[in-house]
């Protein structure tokens, strides 16, 4: 139990205890297999998901801890000390001066001490020198980690590796061009780039400052980790410690990182650190039943708890909705406010949707457990460490673990990680069987991206799939590949370093900064690193012939192609007799011209798309198999596919036989240009591209939304897959009926609405939820409304069918010859000709006569007729090109722009406005006045009454009414839903420049305080100046008066330019009191001018910001207005147009009426009166 067995013993135990574990897994697998809910279990996946999950992760993690495993062992060598093991370090330094220590000795840094000289050579600065140079190490391992996920790549450098070569190879044969242009001086300088744009560094400086404060928590775990009280209580503070981490991770490490690849190194670091601390048990029995401990929780984490977390963070905003609303209480919300929660609520919802059916979980499982891999095959290297610095670093004696046993702790964790792999290959087989994941065939998928990318280091691809989660996108492009796994290996081993070396730093009461050495260790680990970056980057391009190696991480597009891949295997004799013998056929199928002619044909678009990333710049410049440049010879074949297709003409084709299927538009779309376009016509042909594009997206983003309102039974007939043995469609419809041009309205629609650039999909998923309107069709009634409409597109004019507009030719409309008015009597030879002519046609055509729609037809010629009369009429009126040209007035204008003000476009938009208000005050008018006069009419034509005005007249004259009261109804409706968006227009409005108001009257008071400051200031400092120069002039009068005084002692009176000297600068300096302060009091009233002259023009550009607002207001209300009138003036002025004839009809019934019974009543009065 105390490490007191032989090794045999210890390794049985090890090899137990990886049986166990294997167990565990095994027996987690068997539970979910009987209790899965799958209808159709996957398969275990045994060897095979082994390999994809063990041989990229050690691989990549052996070559991101290998080279800083190297650089431990050479510091070790570097300082170890000269009474031990060292070669370097002299042994305990002898009383000399500094200059006459040997060579080894100053190599090893033993001539320079520290700034205090204080500090024991042995016993502090050889160890402390020692682990601050792997804290030198591990720092610049965490800024190379910043540099290689965090880059700043050029055009060239996101360029694919076979377009970087061929670059290179063009640029070396262009490099005397090169040199010679840059010697020639430069017509125009341009400027310099801007420097201070620089993402990279403040995404690399957020990554150094988090990675700062996950190292001090790793240091502040090891100290506690030391104490009685963890070690009493080590299980519970296992778990405490992983709540604790998983709360930094959500909170603080995805929050400044949006990234995973940039904080999952530092949870494996975290991890292996956790699992460090167990060192901290008091017997081996606890240290194997900690890492049970861990295994379990390893277990429940990855099966329950972080699938309930994900899927709890998920679920957040719903709830967080429901929320909001549950306690909102019973508030009233307009129309708007309902509907912008309802999109929220929708938008919430499809985004829970594709989060939960999206690949984003199954990432999120893989990365986690890419974490324990990490810190799994990491821990033989961090004992390691431990082993080589035991007296420098004292963390295992901190943990009562002699020397000896370390070898115990390394053993372990090596033998570990092989059991440790079969475990965890278990425990995702039953991922997929708990949650329906798709992880082996996702890891598959991901293997075989990763052997035919186009980039040898990954990141550097600039395409990412942007429909995973932006949190695994950088995850998904390094498709847990080896690189991948270099980078977690990289920085979770440097941090573990840097927190041993503090640990040492801290142990050895060693001051860094006090030591001279300082700089020269920081400088030398940062050169020494960059150059073995440049070595170790040049030995990844040896080659291995023999070993059929092409280098570290080499793609397959720079060495060999696909058959020579193939040929390879089928000659070494590599895989399975079914492999080979697929891989063979495959090859005969390359070599086929009819599979390659095949080929071709299918993937045209995307050869097509992609035929300038198949074909380098220098190989454009070289001869093409014609003798041709391959420039001209690509463009030829490049036209060949554009033009395969039916119809295409072959060679030897005879021209004078026409193909079946070609018209002449194929044959002119075929003999169209070939240059590029420019100008109009390459505007048109990308704005139809774009459109065409986005229906094209849009339509795939609903196709699952139209496909779930699909119907069980046709609406038309009935039918039933299950009964019927029919297949059902469900189409986009419009008032019932299916309509193709629906998706294109909806899509106008929803650009009107949120406008053209909005690409949001969940804001188009909801819009096209809201408003689409769908049908359901079996293919049976598909099938016959089809054959109904071929056959009446083939049936002629006749009695079956009703004459349509596009049977009747338009020979009448430009050539037609005017005719006088002809007036036919019926009983002349003329009338009784054509009245026997259209008897014989209406007997002919069939059918009732007069037909419903004649009227109108016959309305419709005669304003045909008229429009006609009146085109010339303006033709002959209006004067032409010559009259105009001898216009003087003309003659001015020409060649003048009119300069319109704001002025003048405000008051013709206020004109425009009213008379649009008077012209709808107008039409409301005449609608109100139709209908108080159908209301007047109809109560003068009783029903008894219909012997004379007819029955038809008098209920057409209802329903009139009644179609007139519907539509004044719709359009107060309209209105008042109008007038709420304008008293909500008008209220912001009002709101807004009540705010910039009173905004203007703070800064205006600002600005007069700051005036006034400014000036109390001036004149303060006036006063002071002013001072201090009748200071200088009390003082100077004083000095001439002693002069004076002295000159009349000796001389016996001041001289006379003595005095007027005195004089004169007396009054200067009176002068310059007056001049400083007419100067002074000068630049404050041009200073006060400026700054008055600077806040007028703000407050005039926030006063033009105000009108503005007013006018943009002013546009939404009328176009709101606009909106209602457009929506009720068609329908409206269809009916006022109909009443028109009927009042007309009815007024002169009604007079006739009228006239006929006073005629009647004056008769019956006047029989009266004669009796």
């Amino acid at each position: 139990n105390y490490f007191q067995f032989t090794e045999g013993i210890y390794l049985l135990f090890f090899f137990v205890s990886g049986v166990v574990a294997c167990g565990i897994g095994f027996f987690v697998w068997s539970i979910n297999r009987l209790l899965t809910k799958l209808r159709h279990p996957p398969p275990f996946h045994g060897m095979s998901l082994l390999i994809a999950l063990a041989q990229p992760c050690i691989f990549g993690i052996c070559l991101g801890s290998g080279p800083l495993m190297i650089a431990v062992l050479v510091i070790w060598v570097w300082f170890a000390s000269g009474n031990t093991t060292g070669v370097i370090c002299m042994p305990t330094p002898i009383d000399v001066a500094p200059n006459l220590l040997p060579i080894n000795a100053k190599l090893c840094l033993q001539d320079l001490t520290d700034w205090s000289g204080e500090a024991d050579p042995e016993t502090v600065l050889r160890p402390g020198r020692q682990q601050l140079t792997i804290f030198f190490l591990g720092v610049y391992a965490t800024f190379l980690y910043a540099r290689l996920v965090l880059p700043k790549y050029s055009d060239e450098d996101r360029l694919t590796d076979v377009q970087r070569l061929a670059l290179k190879n063009k640029k070396e044969d262009k490099k005397a061009a090169a040199i010679a242009a840059a010697s020639m001086p430069d017509e125009e300088d341009e400027l310099p780039p801007d420097d201070t744009f620089q993402p990279h560094i403040w995404s690399r400086s957020t990554f150094i400052f988090l990675s700062a404060f996950v190292q001090f928590c790793l240091v502040v775990q090891m100290e506690f980790s030391y104490a009685n009280l963890f070690q009493n209580n080590i299980y519970y503070w296992i778990l405490g410690f992983k709540v604790m981490y998983f709360f930094v991770e959500v909170f603080i490490m995805s929050v400044i990182c949006v990234d995973k690849i940039e904080y999952a190194p530092m949870s494996a670091a975290v991890a292996l650190v956790s699992n460090m601390t167990t060192m901290g048990a008091s017997s081996f029995s606890q240290f194997l039943l900690s890492f049970f401990a861990g295994l379990f929780l390893t277990c429940l984490e990855r099966l329950f708890v972080a699938p309930f977390i994900s899927e709890t963070m998920n679920l957040w905003p719903r709830w967080k909705l429901m929320l909001k609303r549950r306690f909102r209480g019973n508030k009233r919300m307009t129309r708007d406010e309902k509907a912008k929660e309802e999109l929220e609520w929708r938008r919430v919802n499809e985004e829970i949707e594709l989060l939960s059916e999206g690949i984003e979980p199954c990432l999120d499982s893989l990365a986690d457990y890419a974490i324990d891999s990490t810190g799994l095959v990491l821990a033989p290297v961090t004992y390691a460490c431990l082993q080589l610095f035991y007296d420098e670093n004292q963390i295992a004696s901190l943990y009562a673990i002699q020397t000896n046993q370390i070898f115990y702790y390394i053993i372990f964790a090596f033998l570990i990680i092989p059991f440790t792999f079969v475990c965890d290959t278990f425990l995702h087989n039953a991922n997929e069987l708990l949650h329906g994941w798709k992880i082996f065939d996702y890891l598959s998928y991901q293997r075989y991206r990763f052997s035919v990318r186009e980039y040898r280091w990954m990141l550097r691809n600039p395409v990412m799939d942007e429909s995973i989660s932006e949190e695994f996108q950088t995850v998904d492009l390094l498709c847990f590949s080896s690189q991948f796994y270099f980078l977690m290996g990289l920085l979770a081993f440097a941090m573990v370093l840097i927190c041993m070396s503090i640990e040492a730093i801290l142990r050895l009461n060693y001051n860094p900064l006090g030591d001279m050495a300082f700089l020269i260790l920081f400088v030398a680990v940062f050169l020494v690193g960059e150059i073995m970056v440049r070595v170790y980057e040049r030995m990844a391009d040896i080659k291995v012939k023999r070993l059929n190696w092409r280098g570290l991480w080499a793609t397959k597009q720079i060495e060999g192609t696909v058959d020579d891949d193939v040929a390879a295997k089928l000659a070494v004799g590599e895989g399975k007799q079914a492999d080979l013998e697929q891989e063979r056929l495959e090859l005969q199928a390359l070599n086929s011209e009819r599979f390659r002619h095949r080929f071709l044909e299918r993937n045209r678009p995307w050869i097509l798309q992609h035929l300038v990333e198949l074909l380098t710049p220098r190989s454009l410049d070289q001869p093409g198999p014609d003798g041709r440049p391959t420039v001209e010879y690509v463009r030829d074949i490049y036209a060949e596919l554009m033009s395969m297709g039916e119809g295409l003409r072959k060679p030897g084709d005879r021209e004078d036989i026409s193909s079946d299927e070609e018209d002449e538009l194929e044959a002119l779309r075929r003999h169209w240009s070939r240059a590029p376009l420019s100008g109009a016509p390459l505007a048109i042909a990308r704005m139809w591209l774009a459109r065409a594009r986005k229906r094209r997206a849009f339509s795939k983003m609903v196709r699952g939304i139209v496909d779930q309102n699909k119907r069980t039974a046709c609406e038309i007939c009935g039918r039933t897959p299950e009964k019927n043995n029919i297949k059902l469609t469900c189409h986009l419809a419009r008032r019932g009926e299916p309509d193709l041009t629906a998706i294109d309205r909806l899509i106008a629609e929803f650009e009107e609405l949120y406008g053209v650039n909005e690409l949001e999909p969940q804001l188009w998923k909801a819009y096209f939820r809201a408003h689409a309107e769908y049908c359901t069709r079996c293919s049976m009634c598909e099938d016959s409304m089809a054959q109904e409409r071929l056959l009446q597109a083939s049936k002629a004019p006749g009695p079956s069918r009703i004459t349509r507009p596009q049977d009747i030719s338009s020979d009448e409309e430009d050539d037609m010859v005017d005719f006088d008015p002809v007036v036919v009597t019926r009983t002349s030879p003329e009338g009784r000709m054509m009245s026997k002519w259209l008897v014989a046609a209406r007997k002919k055509l069939g059918g009732a006569f007069p037909r419903p729609d004649a009227r109108k037809q016959m309305e419709k010629y005669a304003q045909k007729l008229r429009e006609l009369k009146m085109k010339k009429a303006r033709g002959a009126v209006q004067p032409t090109a010559e009259e105009l040209a001898k216009d003087p007035i003309m003659k001015e204008l020409q060649g003048e722009t009119a300069n319109v003000t704001a002025a003048t476009k405000a008051l013709a938009l206020r004109w425009i406005r009213l008379a649009r208000d008077v012209m709808e005050s107008k039409f409301k008018y005449r609608s109100e006045t139709f209908r108080e006069d159908v209301d007047t009419l109809l109560g003068m034509m009783p029903e008894e009454d219909d012997w004379y005005f007819g029955a038809a007249l008098r209920l057409e004259g209802r329903d009139l009414l009644v179609k007139g009261a519907a539509l004044e109804d719709d359009r107060r409706t309209l209105e008042a839903e109008a007038a709420v968006k304008v008293h909500k227009i008008e209220r912001d409005l009002e709101g807004h420049l009540v705010d910039r108001q009173a905004e203007l009257e703070r800064e205006r008071k600002l600005f007069n305080t700051k005036l006034a400051q400014q000036n109390d200031k001036i004149l303060l400092d006036i006063e002071v100046r002013r001072g201090e120069l009748e200071k200088l002039k009390e003082l100077r009068k004083k000095e001439f008066m002693a002069e004076e005084r002295k000159a009349r002692e000796e001389m016996g009176a001041a001289p006379t330019e003595m005095i007027q000297s005195h004089r004169n600068q007396l009054l200067a300096i009176d002068q310059q009191m007056l001049d400083e302060q007419h100067n002074t009091e000068e630049y404050r009233r041009e200073e006060d001018a400026q700054a008055k002259i600077m806040f007028d023009r703000a407050e005039l550009i926030k006063l033009a910001e105000m009108e503005r607002r007013k006018a943009l207001a002013s546009e939404n209300i009328a176009r709101i207005r606009q909106e209602v009138t457009q929506k009720v003036k068609a329908a409206e002025a269809e009916w006022q147009s109909g009443t028109a004839k009927w009042l007309a009809v009815a007024r002169r019934k009604v007079q006739v009426k009228n006239k006929e019974d006073e005629e009647a009543r004056a008769g019956k009065r006047k029989r009266k009166g004669g009796k």
